[in-house]
């Protein structure tokens, strides 16, 4: 994936995928960004850029992820409470 024009411009898309709901914090001089995966694993994919257009793959946080009957949504709601 090649975005950087060369000459100071871009061409979208920087990132050729599908990568919902990024956020991005800056440590140091590099740039990290996440993003959700939803119940696709290895998930919380980590991307690395040193200029906000070039990233590159860094890792998953989440490699998997073990559900229980918890997770459904029948009164054992997990996300609400935290459990």
């Amino acid at each position: 994936m090649q975005s950087d024009n060369g000459d100071g411009t871009y061409t979208n898309p920087v990132i050729y995928s599908d990568f919902p709901d990024s956020d991005v914090i800056l440590v140091d001089s590099t740039y990290y960004m996440v993003s959700t995966t939803m119940f696709i694993f290895p998930g919380v994919t980590i991307l690395k850029s040193y200029d906000l257009v070039n990233w590159e793959y860094c890792n998953n946080a989440v490699q998997q992820m073990d559900f229980s009957p918890c997770y459904n949504l029948d009164g054992c709601n997990r996300y609400a409470h935290l459990e």
